[in-house]
Formats: structure tokens, C-alpha cells, sequence
């Protein structure tokens, strides 16, 4: 379920951040917060039944938000791949984006993947 989402504050490159407790959360939150007056609040999430996913897209110039697919959900491990809603027009700003998109998802040991979309 997405939770949050914003066009500044992800990394430089494309990235995908498992986060499975609340100091690890706010770490993420200080630095999304560092260049932000106000900065962003922390959500809530009850690690002891959830886990957070935050999906960077990298630096762009496209400001559609991307949709995380579950593609597999195996035993030891979940994949998920990044879907651009086809339904969506392409927008595209001339401004530089470093967006990111904050999951939270049912708490799990199983290992986070990503995987290209083909």
C-alpha cells in the first residue's frame, strides 16, 4: 500500500530500501528533511506487523508515479517489478525529480527484489 510519495528526496540513482524498523525510518526521513522547512513527518507504522519498502526512482525529468507489481512470491524471497500506469499521459518537467514512493507492507523475512521490467 502506498503510503507517501514525493519528487524530492529519493537518491540519485534508482534504488529500492527495505526498512524493517523505526530508527532506520527516521534516517531516511532525516535526510529526505535535510534541504525541507517544514520537513516531511515520519509516517507510523507498526513494525512489529509491518515492514516499509521505498522505491527511488533515480534522477528524472518524468513526475508519473511509478506502480510496484508483486511478480513472485516465493519461500525465501518477493519480487516486484516497477510498472508505469499505461493510463497515464507523459508528463514530463523540465525540472530535475528525484522522487521516491514509501510502501508499507505486511512484515516479512523474506528478501525484497527488484527486477527490470522488460
Amino acid at each position: 500500500m502506498l503510503v507517501l510519495s514525493d519528487n524530492y528526496g529519493g537518491t540519485e540513482t534508482e534504488q529500492l530500501m527495505v526498512i524493517r524498523d523505526n530508527k532506520a525510518l527516521k534516517n531516511f526521513f532525516t535526510k529526505v528533511n535535510m534541504t525541507r522547512k517544514p520537513g516531511l513527518p515520519v509516517p507510523e507504522i507498526d513494525f512489529d506487523k509491518e515492514m516499509v519498502v521505498i522505491y527511488c526512482n533515480g534522477k528524472t525529468t518524468d513526475v508519473n508515479t511509478p506502480v510496484l507489481n508483486r511478480v513472485q512470491d516465493k519461500d525465501d524471497k518477493i519480487v516486484f517489478s516497477r510498472v508505469t500506469d499505461s493510463n497515464q499521459k507523459k508528463d514530463v518537467s523540465t525540472a530535475v525529480l528525484m522522487p521516491f514512493h514509501l510502501y508499507k507492507m505486511p512484515l516479512t523475512e523474506k528478501e525484497i527484489i527488484l527486477v527490470k521490467e522488460e
